[in-house]
Formats: structure tokens, C-alpha cells, sequence
């Protein structure tokens, strides 16, 4: 038994191996290990994987999961989907109609999972009508759920009144649950064609549009609770948002769309927009047994989105505006390049900023491009128009000299072997120092009280405090408002999975007690080519924030900070150092590019927010690796450290260190999200991926002392780079985006 693996940072052998040492390991001895407290839901997966042609311990273990923790289990959900669909296997497949049994919400999700992740199955027909039969059982299972009883209780009660009574109840809801999905699913898909919709709208009208079906939709939720009152889960319609933890209801009952906060946002093809939906839970309206008053209002139209029609069409429309959005996309803003890395393409860059325009210039497939843009994660909807010009851009105060910019780089003294044992020790009292001066200023970790408006308009908090002070739902203790992105003509499904390796980072850096701060949104995905996203609040983009440090005359983000966070400026300048750590560990590991200004988020607290992952493991714009940083350091990011020699600079080290070792032990469960999904797999992130640089990046054979050096290595090498330099100016001269 000594053989097996008990331990999640063991796992560092391919199934086939696990699979020979669990076939020559005694049976008692496997089964008391699985029952075990160390059998871990990450080491689950793993043996679960390497039985998944052993009949008998691949049943067992899948019967297992359904022990396993209830986050755990709809956090992996995508996988789950992916696996039954891609392997076959009928114990994941009886695994998924339990699940369904017991859940709407997993029902939902588990749905649309099965839709997103099955486009290349569809194509034949024998497959595609596996599909759709395993659908059906899943939509009955979930029907079937309404009985609560057994068959042995049910034969046992056949006489008795009150237990039949009962039981004909439930026999109804079951009627109930089939026609509340469609209705689920309905709004869900008029919500995705809506940002197709929008777009046939006149812009001025846009808002007043989207306000009339917002008050549509709210007059039909109405209705429907009160026509179906004592049903819980028909006081609205049902979203498979996650629970934030272990043992809480879900708030998932989308009880209202609030008349207010939302938004409309415009890209080529498509409206993307936000929303505000109030959510309760289901459990807490059972509990409560709450009654609302009847609404007298004899107002019957049906032209909502509860109960409008979808189009037959809707889907291939939706693939036709991914399409466009891919063919639009930077792929086609850079040469197609087979990047050969035994190629030095740091020395072919040019010298002069004038070459460095013109090789931009004439590499993009954009001479004097007139763009409209914005940004679409800011409170504000104005579009601005920007027309960018080779000669504009050459007089423009931002275009530096790129051999100036070269001779501000500023690196970190690598120590020598000899000092290598003193490393940590340096650092960690650089670190204390650092944290003790903070500590004089303040005694306590603290929000920034936002004393004006700013870039971010309004706090976002005492918004959402005004919304749930007039709402009827208020009193619940589940009650949330959360906002949301809806996203029509947008594949989402590589999205989804580097959103999950971010939450099991958060979670990492949380369990090991590390101040690296990562901000994970929820994301749904509905289709392969739709979905909804969280919104992330009281952020606006680097893009944005630079444009306003222009316009407000300020010199640098540094001296921003400095006359918008006064006293609090030591807290602002520590969120921005923890967040720059967390999201540099993400880019170095993930290999995330596409690092542009609008690609990243700077929030009312200092904190830096890395969203649109489209460019991870193995791809690049264009393919061309024009970005080779390990991650993005600009000039300024170290201003607003305090520079390179400074004690805040060190504590970011520090941290970048301490987050490093501490991911180099949970290498597996991060390779679990992704391998999962790589079988026959059409991720396009998965083209060039190698398992084994993968690993590699991790240093696992490496010392401790080493890791240091190495993480050290990696800060010097993203130090004002030239590559993230240029890209950012390419950015700038085809798309606007300040660099």
C-alpha cells in the first residue's frame, strides 16, 4: 500500500502507472485507504481516472463523489459533463442523473454543459442521437426528483389517506417541474439573442429597449408567483450560481431583474449587456413558508422573455456572431507566425521607435484604422471615438523613445550561490519592515472609504444598498443582488476553465493564509457560443484609467493614487502589490497573453483584475509569442512600488516567492482542471499544449532555494520588457488602447 499515492502532491505518475499499482495493491487495503479521512476529492479524481476501465472500482469510487462536498461537486460539474460525453462512461452518466435528481439548479448546468461540450459529437448521427437520449434521462431524472418517496414507502402507505394525498402532490409537481424549465430556458435564451437584438436598435434607444423587457420580464415573474405560490422554486427562475460555501443554500432564485444599474455595451456584431438580478434561495422560502401578497393586476400580455418563442435558428446564429468575433479577433491583427523558439526573436527587434511603428505598422493588417470603443467593464456606456494615425502617433507625447525605455530598466541583484541561504531571511525582514511601517499607520486591514467619485462613478455598494432598501425581498437572508453580463456570439468554454484554476488559486492562497489576492466571477456557460458572466463591480480598465490620468493632467499611476487615496494610500498601494503578485503567478503558470490595458482592471481599492482569458497554455495572438515576459511589469507598476530597491517592491518578491512555493505543492490538483478537459478536446488553447512544460513551470525537482532564485529570475526578466512594451504600443496604434 506504501506504492499508492496519498497525497495530492504525489501525484506526479500517468494513470496507467497508478492504474498497474492499484491492480497490485490488496483489495482491503485500497478500500480502507478510499474510505479514509486523507482520501481528498482531488485524489478521488485522480484514481477515479485511472479505473475508468476497471468496472468495479470505477463504479465504487463514482458512487464516492456523491460523498464528496457539495462545492467540490458542482464546481466540477464542466467536468463531469465533458467526461460522460467524451468516454462514455454509463457510472458518470447515472452519477449525472443523481445529480439531477436532487437539483434543478444541477440539472441546468449540467444541460448546458452537455450542449456547449458535445458540438463536435453532434456532427454524426448516431452520436447525436446518444446525446439527446442521455438528455432526456437527465430531464427525467430531474422531473422524477418531485417524488420524495420511495417505492418500498409508497407500497407500505397504500391505504393511508394523508400519505396519499401527499403523494398525488407530488405527482403534479411533476408536471410542474417539466414546464418550469422550459420557462427557465426560455428567458435564459431570450436573454443571450437580446445582445443580438440590441444591435438592430437605434444606440440613442438602445436603454429604453432593454428597460421595456426588463419590466416585461418582472411583471411575468410576478405572475408566475402568484400563480404557483406555494411552489418555492416558481417564485422565479433558476440560475445555477455556485454557493459561496460549504453547507449554505444557494442563492439562486432569480426573484426580480432590478429596473435599474443596468446597461448596454456595443461591439461589432454583437450588444453585450449588463443586468441586475435579485436571487434568494429556494430552502429559505420552504423555511420561511412566506406568503406574498396577491397582485390584482388583470395585465396578461405574454410578450416576455419568460414566454417568447426561441427561434429554430438562434443557435447557428449565435456560431455565425463567434465566428465573426474570432475573425475579428487579434488573430487576424498579426501575421500568422510558426513560432520556433529555437529562433532569438528578442534580437531581431528594432532599435529606433520609428522602425519599431512602422514594423507594427505594416505587420497589422490596419494602416489608419477609425475606431469605435469603449470600455465595457466601466459604469459609463459613452462611446468615444478615437482615429489613430502612424503620423499622430508619432508626435504624441506617449510614443516613448524605445532605447530610453530600455535604459530605465531596473532589475533585482541576483544573489550569489553562496549568499542563496540567506535569501529568504533578507527578504522576510525587508517584508516585517515593510508591514510594521504599514502597521504604525493603521492597526487593522480595512476597505477604502470612497470619499469621491473619481474614474469609478458611483460606490457600488451604497448602489446595491438603495436598490435592496426598496425591495420586497429583503428580509431573506439569502437575499443578494448580483450583476451580470450577458453574452450572445461569445464561446466561453475556455473561459470557464481558467476561471476554475483561478478559484483553486484563491482557495490555495486562502487555506495557506497568503495576502495574494485573485478576484474569481462566476461564469455560466449556456451553449458553446453564449453565456453569462459576473460583473465585476467598481473597476474600469487600465485602458480607461490611463486615458483618465491624461485628461486629469496626472502624471503617473502613482501619483493618482497618491491624490485619490490620501491617507489611505498605504492601503491602496498594498492591495496593488498583493494583486499584482496573485495575477503574475496566474500569467506565469497559465502562460496567459493578449496583456493589453483592456484585458486588465484596476478597482476603487487599489487592486488589479486580470479579466478575457481567449489566449492561455499554448496560444498567442496570432501565434506569433510576441509576449515572452513570464508577466506583465510596467514602469508603472515599480513607480507605484516605490521602485525596484524599495521595502514595498521586496514584500511584493516576497509574496511572489511564498505564493510559488506554496502552488509548486498543489501542481496535480491544477493539472486535474485542465487535463480533464483536453480528451478529444477542440480547445484551441490545447493545440500546442505540453503536459510536461506544464509541469515544468512548477520546478518540482527543483530546491526550495533554487525556486527562490528562480522566481527572482522571472521578476528581472518582466521588468519593463521590451516585448510587453511593444506589444503594448501595437495595441495602441491598431486599437486605441493606451499602452
Amino acid at each position: 500500500m506504501d506504492k499508492l499515492p496519498r497525497q495530492i502532491n504525489e501525484m506526479n505518475i500517468d494513470s496507467k502507472t497508478l492504474n498497474s499499482q492499484i491492480r497490485s495493491t490488496n483489495t482491503k487495503q485500497i478500500l480502507n485507504f478510499f474510505s479514509s479521512q486523507e482520501f481528498t476529492p482531488e485524489l478521488l479524481i485522480y484514481y477515479y481516472m485511472a479505473t475508468f476501465n476497471e468496472p468495479g472500482p470505477h463504479q465504487y469510487l463514482t458512487q464516492k463523489l456523491l460523498q464528496m462536498p457539495h462545492t467540490f461537486i458542482e464546481n466540477f460539474i464542466p467536468q463531469f459533463s465533458y467526461l460522460a460525453i467524451k468516454k462514455g462512461s454509463k457510472s458518470m452518466e447515472t452519477f449525472l442523473e443523481t445529480l439531477c435528481q436532487t437539483s434543478i439548479a444541477n440539472f441546468l448546468k449540467i444541460s448546458w454543459c452537455i450542449n456547449a461540450y458535445s458540438e463536435n459529437e453532434k456532427q454524426n448521427e448516431i452520436t447525436c442521437q446518444q446525446i439527446e437520449f442521455f438528455q432526456r434521462k437527465l430531464e427525467k431524472s430531474m422531473v422524477n426528483g418531485a417524488i420524495k418517496y420511495s417505492k418500498e414507502e409508497i407500497l407500505k402507505n397504500m391505504n393511508n389517506v394523508e400519505f396519499q394525498i401527499q403523494l398525488q402532490n407530488q405527482f403534479s409537481e411533476k408536471e410542474l417541474r417539466s414546464s418550469y424549465i422550459g420557462l427557465v430556458e426560455k428567458l435564459v435564451m431570450n436573454l443571450i439573442k437580446l445582445s443580438l437584438t440590441l444591435k438592430l436598435i437605434d444606440p440613442s434607444e438602445r436603454k429604453q429597449f432593454l428597460f421595456k423587457e426588463i419590466k416585461n420580464t418582472n411583471k411575468a415573474l410576478k405572475r408566475l408567483r402568484n400563480q404557483y405560490s406555494e411552489i418555492p422554486y416558481y417564485w422565479g427562475t433558476m440560475l445555477p450560481f455556485q454557493r459561496k460555501y460549504e453547507g449554505q443554500d444557494p442563492s439562486n432564485l432569480i426573484v426580480r431583474i432590478c429596473e435599474e444599474g443596468y446597461a448596454c455595451f456595443n461591439t461589432k456584431t454583437r450588444v453585450p449587456y449588463r443586468i441586475l438580478v435579485e436571487t434568494i434561495s429556494e430552502e429559505e422560502i420552504k423555511q420561511k413558508q412566506t406568503r406574498l401578497s396577491q397582485d390584482v393586476s388583470t395585465d396578461v400580455d405574454q410578450d416576455d422573455l419568460l414566454h417568447r418563442e426561441i427561434s429554430d435558428d438562434l443557435e447557428s446564429q449565435l456560431r455565425y456572431h463567434t465566428k465573426c468575433k474570432m475573425e475579428d479577433s487579434i488573430f487576424n491583427q498579426l501575421p500568422y507566425y510558426k513560432y520556433d523558439k529555437s529562433t532569438n526573436y528578442e534580437d531581431s527587434l528594432p532599435d529606433s521607435p520609428n522602425k519599431l511603428e512602422q514594423n507594427l505598422i505594416q505587420k497589422s493588417s490596419f494602416t489608419t484604422p477609425k475606431i469605435k470603443r469603449r470600455n465595457s467593464w466601466s459604469s459609463s456606456t459613452t462611446i468615444t471615438d478615437f482615429s489613430v494615425t502612424l503620423s499622430e502617433a508619432k508626435q504624441s507625447k506617449e510614443c516613448d523613445d524605445l532605447k530610453r525605455h530600455q535604459r530605465q530598466r531596473t532589475s533585482i541583484n541576483l544573489p550569489t550561490p553562496s549568499k542563496n541561504n540567506q535569501l529568504l531571511k533578507e527578504i522576510n525582514l525587508k517584508e516585517e519592515e515593510y508591514l510594521l511601517e504599514q502597521e504604525k499607520k493603521s492597526k487593522e486591514r480595512k476597505k477604502i472609504l470612497v470619499k469621491m467619485q473619481g474614474p469609478w462613478g458611483e460606490d457600488w455598494d451604497h448602489k446595491l444598498e438603495l436598490i435592496k432598501e426598496q425591495s420586497p425581498f429583503k428580509d431573506f437572508e439569502s437575499y443578494q443582488i448580483r450583476a451580470i453580463m450577458v453574452k450572445g456570439g461569445d464561446d466561453l468554454r475556455q473561459e470557464l476553465m481558467a476561471m476554475q484554476v483561478i478559484q483553486k488559486l484563491d482557495s490555495i492562497f486562502k487555506a495557506s493564509g497568503l495576502n495574494l489576492y485573485l478576484k474569481p466571477y462566476e461564469i455560466i456557460v449556456t451553449s458553446e457560443n453564449s453565456g453569462l458572466l459576473e460583473f465585476v463591480p467598481n473597476t474600469i480598465s487600465m485602458d480607461a484609467m490611463k486615458k483618465y490620468l491624461k485628461s486629469n493632467k496626472f502624471k503617473s499611476l502613482r501619483e493618482f493614487f497618491k491624490f485619490y487615496f490620501g491617507e489611505d494610500f498605504h492601503f491602496a498601494q498594498r492591495n496593488f502589490i498583493e494583486s499584482l503578485a496573485g495575477y503574475s503567478l496566474l500569467t506565469y503558470i497559465m502562460q496567459i497573453k493578449d496583456r493589453h490595458n483592456g484585458n486588465i482592471l484596476i478597482d476603487n481599492q487599489g487592486h488589479l483584475i486580470h479579466i478575457d482569458f481567449g489566449f492561455i497554455l499554448s496560444i498567442s495572438p496570432g501565434n506569433a509569442g510576441f509576449e515572452t515576459a513570464p508577466f506583465k511589469m510596467t514602469q508603472d507598476y515599480i513607480e507605484l512600488m516605490d521602485g525596484s530597491s524599495s521595502k514595498a517592491f521586496q514584500y511584493f518578491t516576497e509574496l511572489m516567492i511564498s505564493g510559488f512555493l506554496e502552488l509548486r505543492k498543489s501542481c496535480a490538483a491544477l493539472l486535474q482542471i485542465i487535463e480533464l478537459m483536453m480528451e478529444k478536446s477542440n480547445f484551441h488553447c490545447f493545440s500546442n499544449f505540453d503536459i510536461k512544460e506544464f509541469k515544468d513551470r512548477f520546478k518540482l525537482q527543483d530546491s526550495v532555494e533554487k525556486c527562490k532564485k528562480n522566481i527572482i529570475t522571472l521578476i528581472n526578466d518582466s521588468l519593463n520588457n521590451k516585448r510587453t512594451y511593444c506589444y503594448d504600443k501595437f495595441q495602441q496604434l491598431t486599437n486605441g488602447i493606451s499602452p
